[in-house]
Formats: C-alpha cells, sequence, structure tokens
C-alpha cells in the first residue's frame, strides 16, 4: 500500500527509510532467533544427557549428547560468525 498511495516528493526518502528499518528488524529478529534455537538446541542436548545417564542407560547415546553439548557450548560460542545473518 506504500506504493500506491504515497505521492509526492519525498516518496524516495521514505522509502528509503522503510528499507532501512526492515532491514534493522530483520536483522534484530535473525540475532533473537538464532540466539533462542540455540539455547534450544542445548538444552535438548543437556536433557539427552541426562536422560541417557539416569534414565535409560545408554553410554553411546549418552556419548553423543555429551558431544553435541560440547559443540554447542565451544565451537559455535567461539565461533559465533557461524549464526549471523549474512545476507
Amino acid at each position: 500500500t506504500f506504493e500506491t498511495e504515497c505521492v509526492g516528493p519525498s516518496k524516495a526518502s521514505y522509502r528509503a527509510r522503510i528499507q532501512k528499518d526492515y532491514a534493522k528488524e530483520r536483522s534484530r529478529f535473525m540475532d533473537a532467533y538464532n540466539q533462542k534455537l540455540l539455547n534450544g538446541v542445548t538444552m535438548a542436548s543437556l536433557l539427552g544427557v541426562i536422560v541417557f545417564r539416569f534414565i535409560w542407560v545408554l553410554p553411546l547415546f549418552e556419548l553423543i549428547a555429551w558431544g553435541g553439548f560440547l559443540f554447542l557450548e565451544m565451537y559455535l560460542k567461539t565461533h559465533s560468525l557461524l549464526f549471523t545473518d549474512t545476507s
């Protein structure tokens, strides 16, 4: 509706302003989304460690859960470029 209803000399400046705000909000949304996703996967791996350690004693699955947890905590936190938006 912006393209059809906005007329006049300020249309270009408002279009640039809207695009800038859109890009800023998209970046903020992607950062929040990726942080929530990382937290969820980390909690799932910890839950896997607890479940396979105390409820179902399956050492191989516990080791896989520990490996996932260590990968998420060490590698992804030190290489945060993997979770940045490149577009």
